[in-house]
């Protein structure tokens, strides 16, 4: 299994960096209204929006993903920010909606129907594994990502349908104050689609990038 720098077992997610001006951003908001209430900022360079949870994977596992998203080539999905809001336990994020149609990395929309969808979807893991990403259209290569999801992590695999979040602030209990925080006016796309692993050091999360998707 993936172990990381501390040497233990490190789960595994994909999904979009944020692009560095908009994490900039985002980071600076975050100190002016959010750090006054007490919680713990992100910091900018770990910005992100999981769209994929794998978990804790075999080495065999990890690999293999890291083959697929290296193979795939995402499309431009342009988001805007919506609200703000707790998520999770002790997360506070920016809720982002998509505002170009595009096929995302977390749900097919009703019209997307690849040929390779339904044989993908029916495979076990160990099926799915001999698949090489090679044999499968380059824009329907993100169907192998959603069924290694379902599979290795069936409650938490797949995110979004639509709607992301990013998670600016963490905190033990909801903040006094937070609900009357205006949340900020972002509008940006998204391409930079990663592989991570997440690894919880003594000053927070730390994530890693295992693979990029260059198509």
């Amino acid at each position: 299994m993936s172990k990381g720098s501390f040497g233990h077992i490190v789960p595994l997610f994909a999904g979009y960096a944020l692009p560095k001006e908009v994490a900039g951003r985002l980071h600076e908001w975050s100190n002016v209204h959010l750090a006054p209430l007490g919680v713990r900022v992100i910091p900018a360079e770990n910005l992100h929006i999981t769209t994929l949870f794998f978990g804790e994977v075999e080495d065999r596992i990890a690999n293999w993903l890291k083959r697929v998203v290296n193979a795939y080539a995402p499309e431009l999905i342009e988001v805007r920010s919506t609200g703000l809001r707790m998520v999770g336990r002790g997360a506070i994020a920016v809720l982002l909606d998509r505002t170009a149609p595009s096929i995302d990395t977390s749900e097919p929309p009703a019209s997307f129907e690849p040929s390779s969808y339904v044989e993908v979807m029916r495979q076990p893991l160990e099926g799915l594994l001999t698949i090489d990403p090679a044999s499968i259209p380059r824009e329907e290569r993100v169907v192998l990502l959603w069924r290694a999801a379902m599979l290795c992590c069936p409650t938490r695999g797949r995110r979004g349908h639509g709607h992301f979040h990013v998670t600016v602030a963490r905190c033990r209990d909801k903040p006094s104050g937070l609900s009357d925080i205006k949340y900020p006016n972002l509008a940006f796309g998204l391409t930079d689609f990663h592989l991570y692993e997440s690894e919880l050091g003594p000053g927070g999360s730390l994530y890693s990038i295992l693979a990029t998707a260059r198509g």
